[in-house]
């Protein structure tokens, strides 16, 4: 991407971020890389930002994010590690649907899927007879995403 690019910027990694780097906007998903450390400027991880990255097994996510996009994490298939702060955050919908860590029953607590101290959502009756019921968050919970 050009340097005179009023709006946007690129890393050595060619991840696309806004021109003050606060926004990450878009990771390659043909990267081969497995892990990512989200920079520590970042505030926002925007909405498709890692689509169908394929090849991450691991994201870290620092303290200073307050927003995931919706779909930000969608179908890396791979992903099985995700390091997010127990600090409050806001997940939009379907941030980590189609990844490994979705499927994971061990991220799964009373019908309700779980990163960490995060509540992302709440699915009462997937796992039982079907029947929507009450939602019991675990002990400990920072917040409820909203999807």
């Amino acid at each position: 991407m050009p340097e005179a690019n009023p709006l946007f910027c690129t890393d050595e990694n060619g991840v696309i971020f806004s021109k003050n780097k606060e926004i990450l906007y878009k990771y390659p998903s043909k990267k081969l890389n497995e892990e990512y450390t989200v920079p520590e400027g970042v505030k926002i991880i925007a909405s498709n930002a890692f689509y169908y990255c394929d090849s991450l097994k691991k994201i870290t996510v620092p303290d200073n994010v307050i927003i995931i996009g919706s779909y930000a994490f969608d179908n890396c298939r791979n992903l099985g590690e995700i390091d997010i702060p127990d600090n409050p955050i806001i997940i939009c919908e379907y941030a980590f649907y189609g990844t490994e860590y979705y499927f994971d029953i061990n991220n799964w607590y009373n019908n309700c899927f779980y990163i960490g101290n995060h509540m992302i959502l709440a699915a009462p009756g997937l796992f039982d007879d079907g029947e929507w019921g009450n939602v019991y968050l675990k002990e400990g919970t920072i917040d409820i995403a909203s999807g």
